[in-house]
């Protein structure tokens, strides 16, 4: 892997960084969806639910 974060990330599990949202809709079909953001996490920190 170019970054070599291989053991840090690419996946939702225990131990590593954890970027995630989560919208009601496909964003590639409707990226208007991303106004409306139902699910923060940031580095593992959850900043809205």
């Amino acid at each position: 892997m170019i970054l070599k974060e291989e053991n840090n990330i690419g996946q939702i599990q225990q131990g590593f960084y954890a970027d995630i949202i989560a919208v009601n809709e496909n964003p590639v079909k409707n990226i208007a969806i991303l106004e409306k953001v139902n699910f923060v996490m940031k580095d593992g920190v959850v900043y809205k639910r």
